[in-house]
């Protein structure tokens, strides 16, 4: 396959290596993402508006919950909630001032205020995962995983058409040494033939 008798030893070098341009595929990649998910929604817009709406209402209204505070009814009903559990266990206290006898209780319904609060926040925020796991945030274009192969792709042809060169060039080498030899030879054995003969003829 590489270099015979007949090119005098010159190395035939194997086919040049495939390389993979991984930018142009990244972005190839990135447009035909972008296009599918795009003809998706102007799908279900169009034929599902129900669905899309009821979608995009749930999604804003966790991300409402999580970043905005509670709505005033909401609110109200979690200082009820405190002021009736406070007062049933700790007695009211002074209404005016919060200082006196039951103060512990106006203490105790504002930290229920506080924590009930923050069990919304936590509401809201594992409907907003599930939202996400749900209507999961658009990952376009090429991935880490797929970057990394393309490259180990690139890499390996790479490595092979060296090495195939190398061996070409290697084979082409031991024949221009094996050539030369031979060569050599044959005149050597010429000389000597023909000193023979003069030698013979005197």
């Amino acid at each position: 396959m590489f270099g015979g008798g007949g090119g005098g030893g010159k190395a035939v070098n194997p086919p040049k290596p495939i390389q993979i341009d991984i930018n142009k595929m990244a972005n190839d990649m990135l447009a035909g993402d972008t296009a599918a998910y795009n003809a998706g929604d102007a799908y279900m817009s169009q034929f599902y508006p129900d669905l899309t709406q009821g979608r995009n209402l749930a999604i804003e209204q966790a991300y409402q919950g999580v970043t905005g505070p509670p709505p005033p009814e909401l609110e109200n009903a979690f200082v009820n909630n405190a002021n009736m559990g406070a007062a049933s266990s700790l007695g009211g206290g002074d209404q005016s001032f919060g200082l006196g006898t039951g103060s512990l209780a106006r203490r105790s319904a504002a930290a229920s205020v506080a924590s009930q609060g923050q069990n919304f926040e936590d509401y809201n925020r594992s409907v907003m995962e599930n939202e996400n796991a749900m209507y999961a945030p658009r990952s376009f274009g090429m991935t880490p995983e797929d970057a990394a192969n393309f490259f180990t792709f690139n890499n390996t042809q790479m490595n092979n058409y060296l090495q195939q060169k190398f061996a070409a060039e290697t084979q082409a080498y031991y024949q221009n040494q094996a050539s030369g030899q031979a060569a050599g030879a044959s005149t050597i054995g010429l000389i000597t033939s023909i000193l023979g003969a003069a030698a013979t003829a005197y």
